[in-house]
C-alpha cells in the first residue's frame, strides 16, 4: 500500500509471512510500521524546438531547448491519481451487472497485485537490490506527470494554454558527421605535417636537387644505360633489335651497363663499376642485307673498323 508518514510518500507491503496465510487484510499491524522507502518530487519546464519524422512522429533531433525552469508538483492530481488506482476492489466483480465497475476493478486489481508482487520479489528472492523499492515508488511517482499530456490529445487544442501551442512546417532532412574534437586536431596535426613535408620536398627538388634525376657527367653511358630493353628470340636477356640474331651474344655496351645497375646510377656508381673496363666503337652487318651499323661493345675483335668514306645507319 501507499502510505504516508511525516509528509512524505511511502510504499510498504504485506510480509510475506502473511501473505503467504492469506491474513493481510485481517492482521494489518504490518501497515503501521516504519515506512522503508521514501522519495521526492522535483518537476521542471523545458522548451524546445524539434525535428519530427513524419512517418513515425518520433523526434528526429533537438534544434534548440531553453534552460530547466522549476515547477511547482501538482499535488493534487496526483492525489487523486492515488485514489484512484489505490481504490478498493468490490467484492462481487460481475462483468453482467455492471461492466464499468468490472473494468475498473479489474484495473485496480491488477496493478495492485503486480507492483506488489514486484516488490515483494526484491525483498525476499533479490535482497541484495537495495533500489528495489525505491526504483518502484519513483515509477509511481512519476507516471501521472510524465504521462497525463497523452490524455490532452483527446481534449483539443483549445484546453492547452496557449504557450503550448506550436506551429509545425515541413522540412527536409540531412545526415551528417559528427566527430569527437580531439579527432580533428588529431586530423589537422597530420594534415599540417604531411602538407608541410611535400612543400619542403618540393622546395629541394626546385632549388637543391639535380636538375634531372639519376643522371651522370657521361652521356654516352647515360644514353646507353637508360635505352629499352629488349627481349631475345631465344627469350633470354636483352637485344638490339638492329643486331642480327647470329650476334645475339655480344656483349653491346647498353647491356653491360644495364647489368651493373646503371640505368638508376650516378657518376660515381658509373666510374665505381666500368673502371678498368674497355668500349670498343666499330661496326657490324645490319639485319638487312649490306647495311651497316655502328654499335659500342666490350668485344673488339667481332668489329669492323670504321671508314671515313662509308656510309652507316
Amino acid at each position: 500500500m501507499l502510505t504516508s508518514l511525516n509528509g512524505h510518500a511511502g510504499w510498504t507491503i504485506c510480509p510475506e509471512p502473511l501473505y503467504n496465510a492469506r491474513l493481510c487484510q485481517n492482521d494489518t499491524s504490518w501497515t503501521d510500521g516504519v515506512v522503508r522507502w521514501n522519495t521526492t518530487v522535483s518537476m521542471f519546464s523545458r522548451r524546445a524546438t524539434v525535428a519530427y519524422d513524419r512517418q513515425n512522429v518520433s523526434i528526429v533531433s533537438v534544434e534548440a531547448i531553453t534552460e530547466p525552469v522549476q515547477i511547482a508538483a501538482e499535488s493534487e492530481a496526483f492525489a487523486l491519481y492515488c485514489a484512484v488506482i489505490m481504490s478498493s476492489i468490490t467484492n462481487n466483480i460481475s462483468y453482467s451487472g455492471d461492466p464499468k465497475a468490472y473494468g475498473f476493478s479489474s484495473s485496480v486489481f491488477a496493478f495492485g497485485y503486480g507492483i506488489s508482487f514486484i516488490l515483494r520479489l526484491y525483498l525476499n528472492d533479490q535482497p541484495v537490490f537495495l533500489d528495489g523499492g525505491r526504483s518502484l515508488l519513483r515509477s509511481f511517482v512519476a507516471v501521472p506527470f510524465q504521462f497525463s499530456t497523452i490524455m490532452r490529445q483527446y481534449g483539443g487544442k483549445d484546453q492547452m494554454p496557449p504557450e503550448n501551442h506550436v506551429t509545425a512546417s515541413l522540412a527536409h532532412s540531412s545526415y551528417r558527421a559528427f566527430i569527437d574534437p580531439w579527432m580533428v586536431w588529431v586530423f589537422a596535426s597530420l594534415a599540417f605535417v604531411l602538407t608541410a613535408w611535400c612543400v619542403v620536398a618540393l622546395v629541394w627538388i626546385t632549388f637543391l636537387g639535380p636538375c634531372s634525376p639519376n643522371l651522370s657527367f657521361f652521356p654516352e653511358i647515360n644514353i646507353a644505360s637508360k635505352s629499352s630493353v629488349q627481349q631475345a628470340p631465344d627469350g633470354r636477356g636483352d637485344a638490339d633489335p638492329n643486331l642480327e640474331t647470329a650476334d645475339d651474344t655480344l656483349e653491346d655496351l647498353g647491356r653491360l651497363t644495364r647489368g651493373f645497375g646503371l640505368g638508376t646510377g650516378m657518376s660515381s656508381d658509373v666510374i665505381s663499376s666500368l673502371k678498368g673496363k674497355r668500349v670498343f666503337c666499330g661496326s657490324m652487318a645490319g639485319a638487312s642485307e649490306g647495311d651497316r651499323i655502328i654499335v659500342l661493345v666490350t668485344e673488339g675483335g667481332r668489329l669492323k673498323l670504321l671508314n671515313e668514306y662509308e656510309r652507316y645507319s
